[in-house]
């Protein structure tokens, strides 16, 4: 503000390269790119519902992972209750974010997507022997791009593979429900 400066934040279509149209239009003097990763549902199953991911079906570090996580005995749901949201903000999300030295989300953005988007919002949680282990935030168009906004778990179930159970029920019921694409959201490069 000292400098008379300003920043801006812009998303670009990440099924459209149009990075380079927005800079010659705002001609910034800087700034940072990041890697906006997806994974193309009909790429990822064939027509049966099967994964065709060659890491998910050979013995790999990611299947032995997945393996691990259905023997640990996760159950799935889609969940509907704004309590378990409100459970999942407050025991899991915070301490999750707070743990990796980061400031947690605002719940009032989980809280009104939550009630404001019902419709396209996703909210898949992940339970063992009962207790909430894990849950994973999402909103998707009627187009059929799925964004993952927050997956947070509690860390004491990560060796027991909480988040590939999560994302892999994801990506079923992306599947199951005519979801294209799955956008991982953004991250730095590499």
């Amino acid at each position: 503000q000292e400098e008379g400066c300003i920043t801006v934040s812009l998303t670009t279509n990440p099924f459209n390269d149009d990075a380079a149209g927005v800079r010659n239009v705002f001609e910034p003097d800087c700034g940072i790119e990041s890697c906006i990763q997806t994974i193309t549902i009909d790429e990822y199953f064939d027509a049966d519902g099967n994964v065709t991911f060659k890491d998910y079906n050979r013995r790999s570090n990611l299947s032995r992972n997945i393996d691990d996580a259905y023997e640990n005995g996760f159950e799935a749901e889609i969940c509907t209750d704004r309590a378990v949201l409100e459970e999942w903000y407050d025991q899991i999300h915070s301490k999750r974010i707070e743990e990796i030295g980061g400031t947690p989300l605002p719940k009032e953005l989980f809280m009104n997507a939550f009630e404001g988007m019902s419709d396209n919002v996703v909210f898949l949680i992940a339970r063992k022997d009962g207790d909430l282990a894990g849950g994973d935030f999402c909103a998707y168009t009627e187009s059929g791009i799925l964004e993952n906004m927050m997956l947070s778990s509690d860390s004491a179930y990560f060796d027991q593979g909480v988040n590939f159970f999560l994302i892999d029920q994801l990506l079923h019921w992306c599947n199951d429900n005519d979801i294209a694409y799955y956008d991982w959201q953004s991250s730095n490069p590499p």
